[in-house]
């Protein structure tokens, strides 16, 4: 009994370890470069528009994003390539994002 719950626990932990490494991930600032600035910032639970000066939250759980626009919700698809962000839209469009470096 001990070994059961000492593994669920352990189960536990590595599935919260890896949900927050997971966020970890997409949060900062990218860039699509289309400019020399930042396209984006994403934080915690927003993700801020720099050059529109707007601010959308978001939910983004097992590699699906959904952003909360005024007017609609954006679902993609998310993956990664060292420092790329890739973000495939429902009707198939992947757009790719590069960390900022500033």
């Amino acid at each position: 009994m001990k070994i059961k719950i000492a593994l669920t626990l352990i189960s536990i932990v590595f599935l919260l370890s890896f949900q927050q490494k997971e966020n970890n991930s997409i949060k900062g600032i990218w860039t699509d470069k289309t400019t020399e600035n930042a396209t984006f910032e994403i934080r915690d639970k927003t993700i801020y528009y720099i050059d529109a000066f707007a601010t959308y939250k978001y939910t983004f759980k097992n590699n699906i994003i959904k952003i909360y626009y005024s007017d609609y919700t954006f679902t993609g698809k998310v993956s990664f390539k060292n420092d790329i962000m890739f973000i495939k839209s429902s009707d198939g469009i992947i757009i790719k994002y590069y960390r900022f470096k500033g």
